[in-house]
């Protein structure tokens, strides 16, 4: 005589997928956030290929690798991820001085532009948020955190450019 299988026993474990976990949200915000503020600093003709930067990054403009790579991904062959390629190119104060250059349209003076050691990285990026803390329309969230930016912190330097952006747009606008 068959055994006669009980309902219990014929049914199959149930696999429940695990909820996403918040910091891979975050995570991917951030890429995406950092990829945004590249394309917006390239839209400036500002270049994002430095001393800090890894991959691609890193290439001199001219070249033949540079200009097949210039309307691709800024971050196409970079060895970190987007918001910490960002974070090391920045970090260094020169990208963020150019930005300023460019935006507000006036050079600024005592800026290093081959900073060797921290503190004349440091100083680079101090001249920079001085130079911003003068914007009415500048948010003042990240005006006051040099010592992050330095360090390449990714959400201080992702901050602090998006809210140059929205400086930026707001001038733009004629709301100043």
């Amino acid at each position: 005589m068959a055994r006669e299988a009980s309902p219990a026993a014929a049914r199959r474990p149930v696999r429940v997928a695990p909820a996403p976990r918040p910091e891979a949200g975050r995570r991917e915000a951030r890429e995406r956030d950092a990829t945004v503020a590249a394309r917006w600093i390239e839209s400036l003709g500002v270049s994002l290929r430095r001393a800090g930067a890894s991959g691609a990054s890193a290439l001199k403009t001219g070249t033949k690798a540079d200009t097949k790579n210039r309307d691709r991904d800024p971050f196409a062959d970079a060895t970190r991820t987007n918001a910490a390629e960002l974070a090391a190119v920045c970090a260094d104060g020169t990208l963020l001085c150019e930005l300023v250059r460019v935006l507000e349209k006036k050079e600024l003076a005592g800026v290093t532009w081959r900073p060797a050691s921290n503190a004349s990285r440091a100083h680079n990026v101090s001249k920079a948020l001085a130079a911003m803390r003068r914007q009415p329309a500048m948010s003042p969230m990240h005006l006051w955190c040099e010592k992050d930016v330095v360090a390449a912190d990714e959400e201080t330097v992702l901050g602090l450019l998006g809210d140059m952006r929205a400086c930026a747009a707001y001038k733009r606008a004629g709301r100043r």
